[in-house]
């Protein structure tokens, strides 16, 4: 009689959740998170070249501003002027990055589903099918960022009003746009449906998405480190090891609102789709 292996894989090691499929993810696919993460590191280059220069011409500025070289008038239209093209250039770079992104994610989508995963194909399937809604989307968030961040508080009360409408506008769009790159990744459908249907998720999900919101937001205090070599470090870290890994807990996340609201009725073969065990 055959004895077996302790060791020997069994069914009941397969994933049966979500939760389970993400770490199975991370063990079997480790190699392929790295690349993906070279991936988005380089698409990234863009917009971290432009944030250096930012951060060069603004330690200029208080430089000669201290030494008296510039007025303090002088020195705060020379930031707000270096602030608008900053926010500019960068819609141009937010653009870039979708195209990266496009690819990235329907590479991570075909690894959650458990399908053979060719990356070349894969990344430059998901640049050709989905590039181009990402970047309408990533364009339309950089120009809403952009009038948010040049906008110039006169007072106390702007100052207020100013940041409640920042933080508002990060509640309502951040959201939508996650569950759109999700969706385009996953259906056929076109810009104005996915908003649609991305809005209408996103509200009867509410408690559960707001969580995933803040987690991808928190990597925007990075930007905030004084310590420039600690910044840039730090950015590149993320960029290699923690952004894939965001974007595949999100992807399986918006895969378990579509079973809940779309999938069971429309899309029954997507249901639990890459949960092996269940």
């Amino acid at each position: 009689m055959l004895k077996q292996n302790s060791h020997d894989f069994q069914k009941s090691d397969l994933p049966k959740n979500r939760r389970e499929v993400f770490f199975d993810c991370v063990k079997l696919r480790f190699l392929t998170f790295l690349w993906l993460g070279a991936v988005i590191a380089i698409f990234m280059l863009p917009l971290i070249a432009i944030t250096f220069l930012k951060d060069s011409f603004d330690a200029n500025i208080y430089i000669q501003a201290s030494g008296g070289a510039m007025t303090e008038e002088q020195a705060s239209a020379a930031a707000q002027s270096g602030n608008f093209l900053f926010n500019a250039a960068a819609v141009v770079c937010y653009a870039l990055l979708a195209v990266g992104l496009a690819g990235v994610i329907r590479v991570i989508r075909q690894i959650i589903w458990a399908e053979g995963v060719f990356f070349r194909q894969d990344f430059f399937d998901g640049v050709r099918l989905n590039g181009g809604q990402y970047v309408v989307l990533a364009i339309f968030a950089g120009f809403v960022a952009l009038l948010l961040n040049v906008a110039a508080p006169v007072d106390r009360t702007t100052v207020v009003l100013l940041a409640a409408v920042r933080f508002s506008a990060v509640l309502v769009f951040a959201p939508i746009t996650l569950f759109c790159a999700a969706q385009t990744a996953v259906y056929k459908n076109g810009l104005i449906k996915t908003v649609k249907n991305s809005a209408v998720l996103y509200l009867k999900s509410l408690p559960t998405t707001l969580p995933f919101v803040v987690v991808f937001c928190l990597p925007y205090l990075i930007t905030l480190v004084p310590v420039l070599i600690v910044k840039y470090v730090a950015l590149m870290v993320f960029c290699l090891l923690v952004a894939p890994l965001m974007l595949t807990a999100w992807l399986l996340y918006a895969c378990y609102i579509f079973d809940k609201f779309i999938n069971k009725e429309n899309f029954p073969e997507l249901t639990d789709k890459g949960i092996l065990g269940k």
